[in-house]
């Protein structure tokens, strides 16, 4: 979802000789589209022929897909995703304006974020700064158990790293400098696979 969702004016109002037409239908107005009648699909303010305002979106079976803020075409504010059954995908913030000014993007994500399961538990949890993960984030199981905790910098595993197994003991520590391992490691059991959590959700 982190992306730009286009709206446009009716195109059979672009037509040569009513420029200023088209421009007054792209003035401040609600824009709606349905799955199929009685279904939603999407809801939201365009104004000037620019996203504004709350917008929100739905699955096909009617249930909310994501909503959020959006401010000149870009990303701001709180900003929710669930899943198909309701339950809540991800959650934060977005800091409202571009990462380069020069060019039409998504917003950064900035602030605590955290995501979750489809069965609802907590996936994963920790701040961004400018689109970019930094310092500590905290990664869970499906059965909410405490996974890895670990340390990032722009984005890049940086510190201190631990794993844990499913009786809560330590398995793996360690520390990464900028993405590289780095002094000494200690492992207490085999290494098992890291589940999806523990890549840094996107």
């Amino acid at each position: 979802m982190n992306q730009r969702l286009w709206t446009h004016c009716p195109i059979g109002l672009l037509l040569v000789g009513l420029l200023g037409l088209a421009l007054a239908a792209c003035g401040h107005r609600l824009v709606r589209d349905e799955w199929h009648p009685g279904v939603p699909k999407t809801s939201g303010i365009v104004d000037g022929g620019h996203q504004e305002g709350v917008w929100t979106y739905y699955f096909e079976n009617g249930e909310k897909q994501a909503q959020g803020a959006w401010e000149h075409d870009f990303q701001t504010g709180r900003w929710t995703w669930w899943y198909p059954n309701g339950q809540t995908r991800q959650e934060g913030e977005y800091a409202g304006h571009g990462l380069d000014p020069w060019h039409f993007s998504s917003s950064p994500r900035t602030g605590i974020w955290r995501h979750f399961y489809e069965n609802g538990q907590l996936s994963a949890t920790g701040p961004y700064v400018a689109d970019r993960q930094v310092g500590t984030w905290q990664y869970f199981t499906a059965e909410g158990r405490p996974f890895a905790t670990g340390t990032y910098s722009a984005g890049i595993k940086d510190g201190e790293w631990t794993w844990y197994g499913s009786d809560g003991a330590t398995t793996l520590r360690g520390a990464y400098a900028m993405g590289v391992r780095s002094g000494t490691w200690t492992t207490a059991a085999p290494a098992v696979a890291a589940p999806a959590a523990a890549t840094a959700p996107q």
